[in-house]
């Protein structure tokens, strides 16, 4: 009778343990999905900042040339074709090479001018904005 007895003891130490190590790992992935939630949401609330931060310089430029100097701060901008890529830091810092780059592609149709901004992190884009401005004179 005394094995018995300690044969259960063992079965149910046993099971507490498997059943602890469960919980724990349940746990942890929860704990694992809601940081890569955060780091996410954290980066496409910084991803719309700096693009309407962009929309608003590209509505102020008159030109794709004045668009392209009022972007580039401590030299993070460069150009390419009728796009400018900007990057910055993950305190929205203006930086040569950092953690958000946004490409403003800018096209000027007579009076019209409309541009696209892609904001992306680690090469992909998380948001994209689009914008359209009359530059005309008087209507």
């Amino acid at each position: 009778m005394r094995n018995k007895e300690k044969f259960i003891f063992y079965l149910e130490t046993f099971l507490l343990t498997v059943s602890f190590v469960l919980v724990i790992v349940v746990l942890s992935s929860f704990l694992v999905k809601s940081s890569r939630k955060t780091v996410y949401a954290r980066d496409l609330t910084n991803a719309v900042c700096l693009s309407e931060n962009v929309a608003e310089t590209t509505k102020a430029a008159d030109s794709f040339e004045e668009l392209y100097q009022l972007l580039n701060e401590n030299d993070n901008a460069y150009c390419e074709a009728d796009k400018i890529v900007v990057t910055y830091d993950k305190e929205l810092k203006p930086v040569k090479d950092g953690r958000y780059h946004l490409t403003i592609t800018y096209h000027e149709e007579g009076e019209m001018v409309t541009a696209t901004i892609d904001a992306s992190v680690e090469d992909t884009v998380i948001y994209d904005l689009e914008l359209a401005q009359y530059k005309g004179g008087e209507r």
